[in-house]
């Protein structure tokens, strides 16, 4: 009987063990812009969201606004290694970085997709884009679960609404849903390439697109 006991006892030591080295899931877990800048990373091994010191394995996050009337001056920085794509939900984020840099930008070599719920504005310094596009992969800005998504991305001076910043490329962006309004400052495309900089690549199968270029810029392009 003595060792019956003993060995449940080393059996429960042995599985506490085990569980505290396993690695901690979240998935859909809801990440708010209003608690500081949240960087997402997709390697080759997990996806990690990163706010505030705190890091999490989330392969669904979700971004939010609490008080979605009120624009936070925090940022969004989106990265995926070569090979990897990045997954990323905005739910009714609201940013304002006109003084700062990018309200968002993607990152890496590999993919970034970006699903779009409820209203989401982001506005970016001068220089940057809206949403600014530097992955080397593809941009995939798309609405497929059902919820009505939009985006309303508005560039700085010389900076895309969607693609580069000034003397940026905007290219391999592909937008499949959503309502998306994209509007450059001064001499950026509403889609593609910032000032001085060309737009390639981009392909538009679904939702309704509004493209307004600067001043001295095209729509698209």
């Amino acid at each position: 009987m003595k060792n019956k006991i003993i060995k449940q006892l080393l059996g429960i030591s042995l599985a506490a063990v085990m569980f505290a080295q396993l690695p901690v899931y979240s998935f859909a877990r809801d990440y708010y812009i209003e608690d500081g800048d949240i960087t997402i990373h997709a390697s080759e091994t997990s996806q990690t969201v990163t706010q505030s010191n705190q890091s999490f394995e989330d392969y669904e996050p979700v971004i939010s606004n609490r008080d979605s009337d009120t624009p936070s001056t925090n940022e969004i920085s989106i990265e995926a290694d070569a090979g990897q794509t990045a997954d990323v939900t905005l739910k009714n984020v609201n940013i304002d970085s006109s003084n700062y840099g990018p309200a968002i930008i993607t990152e890496g070599y590999g993919n970034v997709n970006i699903e779009l719920d409820g209203t989401n504005y982001v506005t970016s310094d001068d220089r940057f884009a809206g949403l600014q596009k530097e992955n080397g992969g593809i941009l995939t800005i798309k609405d497929d679960n059902g919820v009505v998504g939009s985006l309303i991305a508005t560039g700085g001076e010389n900076g895309a609404g969607i693609g580069g910043g000034a003397d940026g490329i905007g290219s391999d962006i592909i937008i499949t849903g959503g309502n998306v309004t994209a509007t450059g400052g001064d001499c950026g495309a509403g889609i593609g390439g910032g000032h001085n900089a060309d737009g390639n690549n981009i392909t538009i199968t679904g939702g309704n697109v509004t493209a307004t270029g600067g001043e001295c810029a095209a729509g698209i392009g």
